[in-house]
């Protein structure tokens, strides 16, 4: 996301995802979304940036 824009890819990564019929095809989404370096694994840093933007969601989607 680009200053509240989505890029293209990412729309296409997520219509994928809610697209994908299997566990392992969702999982396998999942890890390319959230890969950032591309190694196969997530690192802390990936994990933490995880965590931070469902829990950004979670509140912002929150009603007050």
């Amino acid at each position: 996301m680009i200053g509240g824009q989505i890029r293209w890819r990412d729309f296409m990564g997520y219509m994928q995802l809610l697209l994908a019929q299997t566990f392992t095809e969702k999982l396998d989404l999942f890890f390319e979304t959230f890969d950032i370096n591309g190694d196969g694994a997530f690192s802390w840093d990936e994990i933490f940036k995880i965590a931070k933007s469902c829990l950004a969601q979670m509140f912002l989607s929150t009603p007050v």
